[in-house]
């Protein structure tokens, strides 16, 4: 990839794309924070067992982090 955009400084890339990296993640556990602590708003659009599994997956994905 860095030869196609005749980068070589994979630092400078990363540097620069970072903090929107970061800020995503950051929205991303937000978004999980809300529809776990609001399960029940949720339970009411997917349905419990879909909740149920959604629920599973969010705790797996902030242990995973």
């Amino acid at each position: 990839m860095s030869s196609l955009l005749q980068t070589y400084d994979s630092s400078a890339m990363l540097d620069k794309y970072l903090p929107k990296m970061e800020q995503a993640l950051d929205c991303n556990r937000a978004h999980s924070l809300s529809v776990l602590s609001e399960a029940s708003d949720f339970q009411s659009l997917y349905g419990v067992d879909d909740m149920t599994s959604l629920s599973r997956r969010i705790r797996s994905n902030f242990q995973a982090w």
